[in-house]
């Protein structure tokens, strides 16, 4: 079994020297092979039957990481993978007019009771304006950003955040469907972890956090 995957921009160009990471249902990374100049890499000794992981990064893109992929017998599996180019999370926090509507952070969250509550409802109940959009006219959500990985707003539609305690985030911040200063960011959220707190986490319910000194 072969594994091939074409790693390419959003314009189709090929994205020479990504890194390509296959991990297994552990989430442990089994395999980290580079593309070639021509946006591919080649991944042969794969189990088939087993289901992986297949996941896309470079430096100055958005990494992307599939739903897991259960290999069938046949002798090559073709797999397509689309980089975004991604303003650093530097840039996001510290630029733009920010609607609070669209903002929440650790602060804010301080205040409401949010023991053992996942974001997904803390959002929906303390800043309903983060899925909803200017005028509710924008549509679902595309994609989530957090610490910079960037997940799809489809499949598992709001995995992260059905994932993520709203305790263990510093902020969350909409863009929506009309935002001017980060138009590459239109329709996501993105999120910012507390220091210590890993996502994804081994055990799904659960976010891990390591141990502090």
């Amino acid at each position: 079994m072969v594994l091939r995957v074409a790693v390419s921009d959003s314009a189709g160009t090929p994205i020479a020297r990504a890194d390509v990471q296959i991990a297994d249902s552990t989430r442990t990374i089994v395999r980290t092979v580079p593309t070639t100049d021509k946006g591919i890499a080649m991944i042969a000794g794969l189990t088939v039957g087993s289901r992986y992981i297949i996941m896309g990064r470079k430096l100055g893109y958005g990494q992307v990481i599939s739903a897991p992929t259960t290999l069938g017998d046949r002798d090559t599996l073709d797999v397509d993978i689309t980089l975004d180019h991604v303003t650093p999370l530097a840039e996001v926090l510290v630029k733009g007019k920010i609607n609070p509507r669209y903002m929440i952070n650790d602060k804010e969250l301080g205040k409401h009771p949010i023991e053992r509550m996942h974001l997904r409802e803390a959002i929906s109940r303390y800043r309903r304006g983060m899925f909803e959009g200017k005028y509710k006219m924008c549509p679902p959500i595309d994609y989530i950003y957090v610490n910079g990985v960037r997940w799809p707003a489809n499949g598992p539609a709001f995995y992260p955040l059905d994932e993520i305690f709203a305790s263990d985030i510093l902020s969350a911040r909409f863009f929506d469907c009309w935002d001017r200063d980060f138009p590459d960011l239109r329709n996501t959220i993105v999120i910012v972890l507390k220091p210590g707190v890993e996502f994804p986490a081994k055990n799904y319910g659960e976010a891990q956090r390591k141990p502090t000194t």
